[in-house]
């Protein structure tokens, strides 16, 4: 399958809320963005593990709407 040829993404709990504050995202917004539950992005927010498709689709959606303006890195 073309998702197991992908580079490895680990995205951490704190990777996940650092990405939300730089996309300017809400609970709501980025349940909508990655099409999964409010109550599962609250979740990874706290200490759930992030799968590999949302930190793909997290990274992708940095990559694309939340290019840092001041050089603020976010570790991906």
């Amino acid at each position: 399958m073309w998702l197991s040829r992908l580079p490895p993404v680990v995205f951490d709990n704190e990777d996940f809320r650092r990405a939300m504050d730089h996309l300017g995202m809400t609970l709501e917004g980025m349940a909508a963005a990655l099409e999964v539950s409010r109550r599962l992005v609250a979740d990874y927010r706290k200490n759930k593990p992030v799968p590999r498709h949302i930190g793909l689709a997290v990274r992708y959606l940095l990559e694309h709407h939340g290019a840092p303006e001041r050089g603020d890195a976010v570790r991906v």
